[in-house]
């Protein structure tokens, strides 16, 4: 039976649009959406794997400006339960540095990202927990 787990996401905004990545399990020929950022490992805090996750998956460097709160997923065929702890940041460095070639997750391919508005982002990730949470925040 697998565990529930815990995640940092990243909702990096610029000029009113946010980050999205586009990814893919090596396991399954269909991409999903999600924000940047992954599983908190033991002895980190939220935002320590954050910064950690995001550098990894893009290779962007962001700061963290406020905790948004949390949304939840759960899909039963893929046996997982997340509860993912939400940061609004800002990108440090530009988004010609953004790249998607070197994440060290050898489960999960990262295939590319893209500049949503709120209606975009709402639509393309369709989860009640997760719009409840942007509608709440943004």
């Amino acid at each position: 039976m697998q565990k529930p787990r815990c995640a940092a996401k990243a909702l990096i905004g610029k000029d009113g649009k946010y980050l999205v990545i586009t990814g893919q399990l090596l396991i399954s020929k269909n991409p999903y959406y999600d924000l940047p950022g992954g599983k908190i490992e033991f002895g980190e805090t939220p935002e320590m794997a954050l910064l950690r996750e995001v550098k990894e998956e893009i290779n962007a460097e962001v700061e963290i400006k406020k905790f948004l709160g949390y949304y939840q997923f759960y899909t039963e065929d893929k046996n997982t339960h997340a509860t993912c702890l939400t940061f609004l940041c800002t990108l440090k460095n530009t988004e010609k540095d953004l790249e998607t070639e070197n994440n060290p997750d050898l489960r999960e391919q990262i295939i590319s990202w893209k500049f949503m508005d709120k209606e975009e982002l709402l639509q393309i990730i369709n989860n009640q927990s997760f719009s409840k949470l942007i509608e709440n925040n943004l």
